[in-house]
């Protein structure tokens, strides 16, 4: 986590608690074994030298190589272990075609695919660790665990900071930095979620009237209209029509001679023993007694069990001990337990009875939800300092409800809570609490539920069988809809829809309504290839869709639509899969026109896991005027960057993979002219391979399918993981794609739960 210097004295007491709960390992180099080093060398010499000589080192090499990117002085992988940065970029250039160029000699995806695999390796032998980073609760992820935690609704996070994003996705760790703000929205959040979630009763009042009641035997009613009891006996009182509830029963008491020690009066509810109280002064004092109660009529007693008369003694203030009994009242609510909300009542499950005092019910409801909260179970320490935060309260005078209210709030802002913590150390595997807790994060945003919580406490969670089975369990709760739509969103960048405008005069049906529509095909797209556990090929050449009337009618699609989404066949339109959609389409668009470079790094980022080097400083820009759109084809206004060498090798697969969605508008519609201008939709790819339209795009995707699946796996492993992939992870995955053919969504979540980078904690 990065750690902005703050002023308040509060917040950098909250940092320094966390950063001290998990204390950073220090950083050693991971050595793989000598044979995995000896097979890199011996596969070097045998097979990648030649490659390397073949298609780079007639540039990259000498007294002044290309670009100052010298290749001609690493013979083993332990010279490209000593460069990652220098050997990053070239797998990126390897990987995106941006390198070689196609004069340079131009190698064939599967000879592209040895060098990079290689170099990734060779990088993986002498891999620098990160140090463990502790990751705050993004902004999707705290409103999820507050709805879960607190069984209520709404969107609680809203006014939060905007999260950072890294790697493609705002859950990582090492952008998500806690700022004064942040603390004071904790706080905020805290009191309104508890506010909204547990109900403080307005009582009624039922004052007894003593006076007018029967009176015991031995006691009479004194001058200054008190009940003054001169022996042992009870005074008796009963209440009618008691409501459901929890009460506070309120007594307010006096005694004399108690320099020989307390008065003691037994309180009875019920003809049975509750609550004993110890009167130590002739000044009143008064006992607020928490209780629920549950009899439409409750008889309540306060017996005088422990008299004493000594004529003789010394101190005449102390020779008789009587128990004064002041006034006698019982507070309830206004309503009954069933008129409270649901989220009280599942809360606060415990409450003072004729069994339990307050101490111990706060103390159940309060270790539950704290262990729900931190998700593990409270140390006795902890639990000690929050009941120490419910005590104040109620030493206020306040309710219990109100005690527990304030302490679960101290919860809501505690470390624990905020951060996903895990103790820093060697690497080891994660216990299941960990482990549970990195689960329920990836596949639902939240918290573990209690079937979670109970397989780590028995530790069965840890083991594959078990973890698999509830991969597939939690895939299929209502909750892994979160994930859908959060990793999609992010991952084919859809979230940028909502700040997306297209110019109004060229496209004036693009409004909110349209924008939510297009959004929602690709959550419903997402789910359905989830749930139904399709191949993940059809994310690139799928058949169908889910359209409403409205999204019909903007794609050209007759039929029998209404307001709701239904499935859809769209063979035979022009559409299909992830690339036909409008969102996708509009989000990789200038507001007034198309951007075949935007949508060929969409291509080359998202689906084929080969990003383009970032653009030289000072490019120049296409001329966006009106003038200038409608009076050049594009291929020739996009024809000034593939003049400059510089900018040709990049935008050769760029343009390539963007001209060949040119039949669709900047807002995704379909059309046969850019303007007076016939579409051209033909991408010229390097190795004179030729693309023409979206029916070729598809096909040549499909053709690298190890690449998508690569792909796809980096973007689930680094959205689970919270973090950057490293060279190790990446030789995981590259063999995970060998070795899957055409897997499912499922299939490739259930292989990165059960890989050791999900499974173990490691320090890099």
């Amino acid at each position: 986590m990065n750690w902005r210097i703050v002023s308040s004295p509060a917040l950098f007491a909250v940092a320094l608690i966390v950063l001290t709960a998990a204390t950073l390992a220090p950083q050693t180099a991971i050595s793989q074994t000598p044979n995995e080093t000896q097979s890199l060398n011996k596969q070097f010499d045998e097979e990648i030298y030649d490659l390397f000589e073949k298609n780079c080192l007639s540039c990259h090499s000498g007294e002044k190589p290309a670009a100052g990117m010298d290749l001609g002085d690493f013979a083993t992988a332990a010279d490209v272990a000593a460069n990652p940065k220098k050997f990053d970029k070239v797998i990126q250039n390897i990987r995106s075609q941006v390198m070689p160029p196609a004069e340079g000699g131009n190698p064939s995806l599967a000879d592209r695919e040895r060098m990079v695999q290689w170099l990734t390796r060779a990088l993986a032998t002498q891999e620098k660790p990160s140090n463990p980073t502790i990751r705050r609760l993004n902004r999707t992820e705290y409103n999820h665990v507050i709805q879960d935690l607190l069984f209520i609704e709404g969107d609680f996070s809203r006014d939060f900071p905007s999260d950072d994003v890294g790697y493609g996705f705002d859950n990582i760790g090492d952008v998500l930095t806690l700022t004064p703000l942040h603390l004071e929205m904790y706080l905020r959040a805290a009191q309104a979620v508890t506010d909204q979630a547990i109900f403080i009763p307005q009582p009624k009042i039922r004052t007894v009237d003593i006076e007018k009641s029967a009176l015991p035997e031995n006691s009479a009613m004194s001058g200054e209209g008190f009940l003054n009891m001169y022996a042992n006996g009870v005074f008796s009182t009963t209440f009618q029509e008691v409501e459901a509830g929890d009460y506070e029963i309120e007594v307010e008491l006096a005694a004399t001679a108690t320099g020989v020690g307390p008065a003691d009066a037994q309180l009875r509810i019920n003809n049975q023993n509750f609550q004993l109280l110890n009167v130590k002064t002739l000044s009143p004092t008064l006992f607020k007694i928490p209780v629920r109660l549950t009899t439409r009529t409750v008889k309540l007693d306060v017996a005088f069990t422990n008299d004493y008369y000594q004529p003789n003694a010394p101190d005449p203030a102390n020779r008789d001990r009587n128990l004064h009994i002041y006034s006698i009242t019982l507070r309830g609510p206004d309503g009954t337990t069933t008129g409270l909300p649901d989220s009280h009542r599942r809360l606060i499950f415990a409450s003072p009875s004729a069994t339990k005092n307050h101490m111990t019910a706060a103390r159940e409801v309060l270790d539950k939800f704290a262990t729900r909260a931190y998700r593990r179970p409270v140390s006795p320490e902890e639990s000690n300092r929050i009941m120490s935060i419910y005590q104040l309260v109620r030493k206020n005078n306040d309710s219990y409800e109100q005690g527990i209210r304030v302490a679960i709030q101290a919860v809501l802002v505690n470390p624990n809570f905020l951060f996903r913590i895990e103790p820093a150390g060697k690497s080891r595997d994660l216990n299941g609490y960990e482990l549970a807790s990195r689960l329920s994060f990836f596949l639902w945003n939240s918290i573990p539920d209690q079937t979670l919580y109970d397989l780590a406490a028995s530790g069965e969670l840890t083991k594959p069988k078990t973890l698999e089975a509830q991969v597939q369990r939690m895939l299929t709760d209502p909750k892994a809809e979160r994930f859908s739509t959060d990793f999609s969103t992010q991952w084919l960048q859809i979230r940028r829809l909502e700040e997306h405008d297209a110019d109004p005069e060229l496209f004036p049906a693009f409004k909110q309504e349209l924008k939510d529509d297009l959004s929602q095909e690709v959550n419903l797209y997402f789910r359905d290839m989830l749930t139904q556990n399709r191949p993940i090929t059809e994310f690139i050449n799928g058949k169908f869709t889910f359209l409403n009337h409205r999204l019909a009618k903007h794609y050209g699609i007759t039929g029998d639509f209404d307001q709701n989404f239904r499935r859809v066949d769209v063979s035979t339109q022009n559409r299909g899969g992830l690339l036909g959609m409008g969102a996708i389409l509009s989000v990789t668009s200038n507001p007034n026109r198309t951007s075949p470079v935007k949508r060929g790094k969409f291509i080359m980022e998202q689906i084929l896991g080969t990003p383009p080097p970032p653009p030289p400083p000072n490019v120049g820009v296409l001329d966006d005027t009106k003038e200038a759109i409608t009076a050049t084809r594009m291929r020739e206004r996009l024809a000034q960057h593939r003049a400059d060498p510089s900018c040709a090798s990049c935008h050769r697969p760029l343009d390539a993979y963007g001209f060949t969605l040119e039949n669709f508008d900047a807002v995704g519609s379909y059309r046969t002219k850019d303007g007076t201008f016939p579409v051209d939709n033909i991408g010229e790819l390097p190795g004179k391979i030729t693309l023409n339209g979206l029916a070729d795009l598809r096909k040549n995707l499909a053709s690298r399918e190890v690449d998508f699946t690569r792909t796809l796996t980096e973007k689930l492993m680094t959205y689970a993981l919270g973090r950057g992939l490293t060279a190790s992870d990446h030789v995981q995955i590259s063999n995970l794609a060998q070795r899957q053919k055409n897997p499912t969504l499922q299939r490739l979540i259930t292989e990165i739960i059960l890989s050791d980078a999900f499974r173990k904690r490691t320090n890099n």
